[in-house]
């Protein structure tokens, strides 16, 4: 605290919190789209809760920590009229994901794409920042990710991701593709620059582009090819 005149005792430089009524149109329009995305959400969750328990046969789902990994389902999109899953990952995957993982998947699944209608009506998603601490699997998590929307590419129409990363974290992200996805069909290829001479990079830029898959690039790499 510093002393003010007469004595008090105060701070200085606080910045004045703004309130609602101050807020521009843009910014509040912002807020209502995304109140109303988390409706729809948490809507289609209930939806597909509801699914699992009217079915005849019962569908293990992942929130059950007890039950046997090999019955366990990771279904994103749920077909509410004939009970369908539309997209789903690799019983291989969910195999290997703790409940956390199966969250953090559903959630990166909800905030970058949200829905099959979604797509279809062309909504931008809004991206999202997985955050659990080191350790607890995030790689692992958007590798299933990105084979779960490669796999139904037809409906989500992604066919290349690119990952950006430190250099020195490149190789770690192509031997974590290669160790996940050894055995799982369909294949991910994955793409890396930085053993491609100089003059060849464009070139195999555009076979990626063209047949599918991950490069894989650092921070640098990205910055020299975005400014040409």
């Amino acid at each position: 605290p510093t002393k003010r005149k007469g004595g008090q005792s105060g701070r200085k430089n606080i910045r004045k919190i703004i309130d609602d009524k101050q807020l521009d149109s843009q910014t509040k329009q912002a807020v209502e789209v995304e109140l109303e995305r988390r409706r729809r959400i948490a809507e289609k969750q209930k939806e597909y809760n509801d699914s699992l328990l009217e079915k005849s046969t019962y569908v293990e789902t992942v929130q059950n920590e007890q039950v046997n990994n090999a019955n366990r389902r990771l279904i994103l999109e749920l077909n509410n009229e004939t009970n369908e899953a539309l997209i789903e990952v690799s019983p291989k995957l969910v195999k290997q994901l703790k409940p956390h993982q199966c969250d953090g998947i559903r959630f990166l699944w909800n905030n970058v794409f949200e829905s099959i209608e979604a797509i279809e009506n062309k909504k931008q998603g809004n991206g999202c920042i997985l955050a659990h601490c080191m350790g607890l699997g995030k790689t692992l998590q958007v590798i299933s990710f990105i084979h779960t929307i490669f796999n139904y590419d037809k409906l989500t129409n992604v066919r290349t991701c690119l990952v950006l990363c430190p250099i020195n974290a490149a190789l770690n992200w192509t031997n974590e593709f290669e160790y996940w996805l050894n055995d799982i069909e369909p294949p991910v290829d994955n793409y890396q620059l930085t053993t491609i001479k100089a003059n060849l990079r464009v070139t195999h830029l555009n076979y990626w582009y063209e047949h599918g898959g991950v490069m894989i690039m650092g921070y640098e790499m990205y910055r020299r090819l975005a400014n040409g």
